[in-house]
């Protein structure tokens, strides 16, 4: 836009001429010269030096000219400004903001309407769309009526898109009146000839397919009214939206896909242009997935219904946006000829409506204790399933069902149902990212299960009465794994494509394989420890087996071991990853970003005073042996407990590589022993120093780590990004005399941990 203007004092031609040529296409340059007699005299060309006064005056006059010329240009700019300037905060605020939220901003928006500049037809089919999408449909009519009582601007209604987004709003705000004044400003239009667009005539074939609806489906000439104008928009323009309509009521109308050809030629017609836009998971439009769905419940192609509608659950499009869809399908399911049998992806798409439907519901009744829900799995796959909260039991329980997709249910080797008494329930909590999700973590084999429910509304509810079941039941949760010494776990190692046992990872004593419960299926963790004499193993075994039957929220709970054939095998609980790869491979340095040190410091710090109560101690913390949920966020220990144990037998694994960079200096100095939990909090630190770096301590100093930590007592150094509130917490975890260093309580209630709780 050119609005920048100069107006330059001539006092050097050749100056003046550099400075003209300097300037770029948006600025209009002028320059002048003053006469002896005061005149003003404009440099224009040839005029340039000339001081004629008759000259000077003309020139005068040609310059007010052009700066009037100039202006007027600038006027007529600012407006298009304001314009764009309210376009872009109109798609800031529907992309920030939705629902009631949205609909206020609207509406403090819509009072810039009486800017007159502003007030133009294309701002008003875009806010009036907005108004739509949030379901004012009073809104859209309301501001109708007011730019009908501007006179020179009502005109603007007239315009078929606007007339469309008008009637669309009458019709959807559910009152016989407007309903009927929709069908007078599209049959008007039609008499005019003005309304002829595919969309406002699909809209009066709406109108009448609500009005079938609302008779209960008796209103047969309605019925005949709705297939008469949604075919012939199909006729003037064919898409999508007049398509499946056309298609659903002519099914409704007693056609069969098999036998009618218009049926089958939309068919065809729908799925070609569904193919041109690209792969199913590709799309991200709602109406477009929405019409693949539809189509292939008509033709009852189950299995690319199931898949569409995982699509739909992904885009979480609005409410109405749901409601539009499952009526065309419950149109359908009511008319269509029933077949006999119900196979598994039929069943598995019952389940998909069941949950859409909840999708629309705006209240739960106070009766619900029951939620389909969508359980994602390790393996990133979405599974359909049910939950249920059980208080009608003398012991009050949550049951959860999953439908396998993979296998009928007949040969179906997945475990699918579980029940969990209160005492069996570690967690529930609320996904913050996404507000239909809730993650449920339970005692049995330590699972966290991360369901997706229809609604906000939905996970609230099921929280509430699973709180309420946790708090009536409270104090009455036992240690679960008490009993696992004397029952055998029998499992199968998880194979990679070569057939070689797919590893998990590698410590500081053995090998962590991944295998499977072969009871129930579930993933657990394998550590082999190799070359164990045989003389050491009962005290191993009796070891694991104590630990066992202790239990806490940040430590890794152990389900057992066994000793095969020279080799030690404890077995655990499995969780996706460590700390330390984390941070090397996803994370990276986290100094910047300490609520996040903090957040799994404070759990680590959790676990370990668990453990220091017990009289444990680790001797082995450092981000290896952290594992991290990352769907919960809940962070463990591992290898806790029998780590002493481990040490004595393996005394050569003190290497730079292994533990030596995260030791305290007594342990170093007293490797015999002498020390106490004291060294856990000194690892501790030097693993709040790996996670603001995503670097081993002291990685410097290499294999002169032991002498610098051992002699000088010097621990690693704290990156000058933390806060003083960091730095400070680092400095009671190193506290060189361990008998003045903090305990795992006192830095729980240190204020870099508490400053960032909750």
């Amino acid at each position: 836009m050119n609005q920048n203007i100069i107006l330059y004092n001539n006092l050097d031609d050749e100056v003046t001429l550099r400075l003209k040529w300097s300037c770029d296409d948006s600025i209009t340059f002028i320059p002048y010269k003053l006469a002896e007699c005061g005149v003003c005299l404009i440099c224009i060309n040839s005029s340039l030096h000339d001081n004629n006064s008759s000259t000077a005056i003309e020139s005068t006059k040609s310059v007010a000219e052009t700066l009037q010329k100039c202006l007027k240009k600038f006027k007529i700019q600012s407006k298009d400004y304001i314009k764009e300037k309210f376009l872009s905060d109109l798609k800031t605020a529907t992309k920030t903001y939705s629902g009631e939220m949205l609909r206020q901003k609207l509406l403090i928006m819509k009072n810039c309407l009486n800017d007159p500049n502003v007030l133009t037809i294309d701002i008003l089919y875009n806010i009036m769309e907005a108004f739509c999408d949030v379901q004012d449909y009073d809104g859209v009519i309301q501001l109708v009526k007011d730019v009908e009582a501007i006179p020179d601007k009502k005109h603007f209604i007239q315009t078929p898109l606007l007339q469309y987004l008008y009637c669309f709003a009458l019709n959807r705000s559910n009152k016989p009146e407007n309903q009927l004044k929709a069908m007078q400003v599209i049959e008007f239009s039609l008499i005019k000839n003005e309304g002829f667009i595919p969309d406002l005539i699909c809209l009066y074939g709406r109108i009448y397919k609500d009005k079938f609806v609302e008779s209960i489906l008796k209103d047969k000439a309605a019925l005949q009214n709705a297939i008469y104008w949604y075919r012939k928009a199909f006729e003037m323009q064919s898409n999508l939206h007049s398509g499946v309509n056309l298609a659903t009521l002519l099914l409704v109308a007693g056609n069969e896909f098999s036998k009618s050809e218009e049926l089958q030629r939309i068919g065809v017609f729908l799925n070609n242009l569904i193919g041109k836009k690209g792969s199913l998971t590709s799309l991200d439009d709602y109406w477009t997935i929405a019409t693949y769905f539809e189509i292939n419940v008509l033709t009852e192609n189950y299995g690319k219904v199931i898949k569409a509608a995982e699509c739909m659950f992904k885009l979480k499009p609005s409410i109405w946006c749901y409601k539009s869809t499952i009526g065309n399908i419950k149109l359908i399911c009511e008319f269509r000829k029933k077949s006999g049998k119900i196979n598994a992806q039929e069943n598995n798409f019952k389940f998909w409506m069941e949950y859409f439907i909840d999708v629309t519901k705006q209240e739960i009744a106070s009766n619900i204790y029951s939620f389909p829900v969508i359980v994602l799995e390790s393996s990133k796959i979405y599974l359909p399933g049910y939950v249920k909260v059980n208080f009608e039991v003398e012991k009050k329980s949550v049951s959860l069902h999953k439908q396998c997709t993979t296998c009928t249910i007949k040969d179906c080797r997945q475990m699918e149902n579980w029940i969990f008494i209160s005492s069996m329930i570690r967690s529930v909590s609320c996904c913050k990212i996404d507000e239909r999700c809730l993650f449920l973590c339970v005692n049995t084999n330590f699972d966290s299960f991360q369901l997706y429910f229809p609604s906000s509304l939905c996970r609230q509810k099921f929280y509430d009465l699973v709180k309420n079941m946790m708090e009536y039941d409270k104090g009455t949760t036992t240690y679960l794994n008490k009993d696992l010494s004397k029952k055998q776990i029998n499992f199968i190692y998880e194979l990679n494509d070569d057939n070689t046992k797919k590893i998990l990872g590698q410590g500081t004593y053995g090998i962590v394989y991944a295998a499977l419960d072969s009871n129930t299926k579930k993933k657990i963790a394998v550590k082999e420890i190799q070359d164990i004499n045989i003389k050491d193993v009962p005290q191993l075994l009796k070891e694991v087996n104590l630990h066992s039957q202790q239990y806490h929220r940040n430590i890794v709970q152990y389900l057992g071991s066994i000793y095969e054939c020279g080799t030690f095998k404890i077995i655990m609980e499995q969780l996706p990853e460590s700390l330390s790869t984390l941070l090397r491979s996803k994370w990276g340095p986290l100094k910047r970003d300490e609520p996040v040190i903090s957040f799994y410091t404070k759990q680590i710090l959790e676990g370990l005073k668990y453990l220091h109560d017990q009289n444990i101690i680790h001797r082995d913390i450092k981000g290896d042996n952290i594992l991290i949920n990352t769907f919960t966020g809940v962070a463990k220990i591992s290898d806790f407990g029998i780590s002493k144990r481990l040490f004595e037998l393996f005394p050569t694994t003190r290497s730079y590589t292994g533990t030596l960079p995260y030791m305290a200096p007594e342990v170093i100095n007293i490797p015999s022993g002498g020390y106490g939990t004291p060294a856990d909090i000194w690892s501790l630190g030097c693993t709040v120093v790996e996670m603001a770096t995503a670097n081993v301590p002291y990685i410097e100093y290499r294999e002169a780590a032991a002498y610098i930590i051992g002699h000088y007592k010097k621990h690693p150094d704290i990156p000058v990004e933390l806060s003083d509130q960091a730095y400070l917490f680092l400095c009671r975890c190193f506290t060189s005399d361990h008998n003045q260093r903090a305990t795992a309580t006192d830095l729980l209630n240190d204020v870099f941990i508490s400053q960032y709780a909750n």
